[in-house]
């Protein structure tokens, strides 16, 4: 509250001076509420995206751990899946190998009987082969 002395509140000049001192005051008060409130603004809006980082980083550690347990799982699957294809086409490349290599017009008139059950066994083991094969491809 402002206290003035008789002599001073009877000049105008010195009320005027002192509307003035109280008019800057104000003002200077207001430019420090206004300062006040844009740094409460900045922190809440730092405050919003450190929450907005947290929870981003925890979702995504969490998605991105859980899709590499399943891509490590994808991968072990592809792999052995790899070896047994690769398995299948070994076995089907010699088994057609010695289908190919049968050749009915060099064999022996005499061994004729024996060289067919060679023939057809070797046909027939193949048969077997991808019999058991297929139902893998």
């Amino acid at each position: 509250m402002l206290e003035l002395s008789e002599e001073e509140s009877l000049s105008p000049e010195h009320l005027d001076s002192q509307v003035q001192k109280a008019q800057d005051q104000l003002l200077q008060l207001k430019r420090q509420q206004d300062q006040i409130e844009k740094q409460k603004r900045e922190l809440e809006e730092l405050s919003r995206k450190q929450e907005e980082l947290e929870r981003g980083r925890a979702e995504m550690s969490d998605k991105l751990t859980r899709s590499l347990v399943v891509l490590e799982r994808e991968a072990y699957d592809a792999q052995k899946r790899l070896e047994q294809l690769r398995g299948m086409r070994e076995s089907f490349g010699q088994h057609l190998e010695l289908i190919e290599a049968i050749d009915p017009k060099s064999w022996n008139p005499a061994d004729l009987h024996k060289e067919l059950s060679r023939a057809l066994s070797t046909v027939d083991g193949a048969r077997v082969e991808f019999g058991q094969q297929r139902s893998r491809l």
